[in-house]
């Protein structure tokens, strides 16, 4: 985490303390969100974690996103009270994840994930929002769904 210099351009480190390999605990085939004080990321393994913004400590941390397998990614996108989260897996999630911890309200199946990773296949490439749509893509196809409510 880096903090921006108000007044010239320069940055300073906020965490971790360390660039040691074995320090870093985020994903690098994710995407974080900067909720108010706190980042939700996933780690390298697939496991979603709330860490205070400030600090690095990490609040809580669940394995019910996606598998927990080296190359696992969690794509999150704020979509007002809640989260959109999509996982390697192709699936998108609506969730409600707070300080406090880690709420779904529900999960879908967008695609097939295609591209080979780790003796498994994944779908690493994150997902774009645009008047109440989503598109995602594999390495087959792209695809756009509705997230309008149905009547």
């Amino acid at each position: 985490m880096l903090k921006l210099d108000a007044k010239k351009p320069a940055a300073s480190v906020l965490w971790p303390n360390t660039k040691a390999i074995s320090q870093r605990i985020l994903s690098n085939t994710s995407t974080a969100l900067l909720q108010g004080d706190y980042v939700l990321s996933a780690k390298s393994y697939g496991q979603l974690v709330c860490l205070e913004a400030k600090t690095g400590k990490q609040l809580w941390e669940t394995d019910k996103v996606t598998d927990l397998k080296g190359g696992a990614s969690i794509h999150l996108t704020p979509n007002g009270e809640s989260v959109f989260l999509y996982t390697d897996k192709g699936e998108l999630i609506l969730a409600k994840p707070t300080s406090k911890g880690y709420k779904e309200i529900s999960r879908t199946r967008l695609l097939e994930p295609t591209y080979p990773f780790g003796g498994r296949n994944v779908a690493w490439p994150p997902p774009t929002y645009a008047n109440r749509h989503v598109f995602a893509r594999n390495d087959k196809e792209l695809i756009c769904v509705s997230l309008a409510a149905q009547p």
